[in-house]
């Protein structure tokens, strides 16, 4: 009984592998983000950045930004806009007044605002440059 149950174990494996795990396929999208002109981060600002799918229904990517604005994202090949904020950690000295200049300055790269986009090929590989001052993103 235990032999025939491995046995049918190993098959369902062995038809997997074959298979393949037939989800949609997704990229790595790597790149650096260059803020607007003038833009001066403290240690405790926090800088967010979305690829939200423009097709409705779609999957957004998952991206992780580092400290140095580079970045990589995992997406399905497709349409995303590319939204950007910034924002001033409150309680610290001046934060009122930065975090207003940081939303007035970053309110055109909001997700209802945003008019940056990126085409996610088929590319198992690709490296981007998103320049908010050019207001473009495009490979390198």
């Amino acid at each position: 009984m235990l032999s025939r149950l491995a046995s049918c174990g190993l098959c369902a494996v062995a038809l997997f592998a074959l298979a393949g795990c037939g989800g949609p396929k997704v990229v790595e999208v790597s790149g650096k983000l260059v803020l607007l002109p003038n833009t001066k981060l403290t240690d405790t600002d926090s800088v967010n950045l979305v690829f939200s799918a423009q097709e409705s229904g779609g999957a957004g990517a998952q991206v992780t930004l580092n400290k140095d604005l580079t970045f990589t994202a995992k997406a399905q090949p497709g349409k995303y806009k590319i939204a950007v904020t910034v924002s001033a950690y409150p309680g610290e000295k001046d934060s009122e007044k930065r975090i207003a200049a940081f939303q007035k300055a970053y309110e055109v790269f909001a997700l209802e605002n945003t008019k940056l986009t990126y085409e996610v090929t088929s590319d198992a590989m690709q490296n981007i440059t998103i320049d908010l001052a050019q207001g473009r993103a495009a490979k390198n």
